[in-house]
């Protein structure tokens, strides 16, 4: 298991066609969960001890009050203007995360991946295995992304020593970037999750993934 494991939480987004915050949009009936408490508690549950979770507006402010009490687990970072795209949420969040062997970046929009996966992607963060495979220096940390039916998903790992590049990125470029300036650093590791490529947009998104989801199991 990666060592001081950090956790970015991307929450900056307006949700214009969910048409209400999907950080607060409850996770199964009668659970007492929101998209982004799951997420929380999945990353804690495999030893992600630091996280930020980066808001903007509209609806950061309102967030931010439901992460009331949460303090010393969880910070905020503050997006302006997250219209810009997901590395500008990125960049506000990384310069929280200090003394951390890498980060978990997850949209909060992807709540359904499995606690499984989640520690799947922190063991080969922490294994040489994984180097060797995407042949990059025997010593040099992996860039992870997790795919299914060949494809790349999330939340991906983005090792430590690689945080002050990515904070110079334009943001116009995103995360994509960083992995074409360094492809033998990138490792896809393929899992069996589906959730790792399934994002919500919508309501009839969300209806659809929990049906979807629920036939897969």
């Amino acid at each position: 298991m990666a060592e001081g494991a950090g956790l970015l939480v991307l929450a900056a987004g307006a949700s214009q066609r969910m048409g209400a915050p999907k950080a607060l949009l409850p996770f199964g009936a009668g659970s007492g969960e929101t998209f982004l408490t799951h997420i929380l508690a999945q990353a804690a549950a495999v030893g992600v001890r630091s996280a930020v979770v980066v808001l903007g507006p509209p609806h950061g402010g309102l967030i931010r009050e439901a992460l009331q009490g949460r303090s010393r687990e969880v910070q905020v970072a503050w997006n302006d203007a997250p219209e810009r795209g997901m590395l500008s949420s990125v960049q506000a969040g990384l310069p929280l995360l200090e003394a951390v062997a890498g980060a978990l970046v997850w949209p909060v929009d992807m709540p359904f991946v499995q606690r499984s996966t989640v520690r799947c992607i922190m063991t080969a963060a922490s294994q040489r295995e994984v180097a060797a495979a995407a042949q990059r220096e025997e010593f040099a940390a992996p860039l992870i992304i997790p795919t299914h039916d060949g494809r790349g998903g999330h939340p991906i790992w983005v090792p430590a020593d690689l945080f002050k590049e990515t904070l110079l990125l334009p943001t116009e470029e995103g995360l994509r970037a960083l992995r074409r300036r360094h492809p033998g650093r990138e490792a896809r590791l393929p899992v069996a999750d589906p959730a790792v490529l399934c994002d919500v947009d919508t309501r009839e998104a969300l209806t659809e993934a929990w049906q979807r989801l629920s036939e897969e199991k």
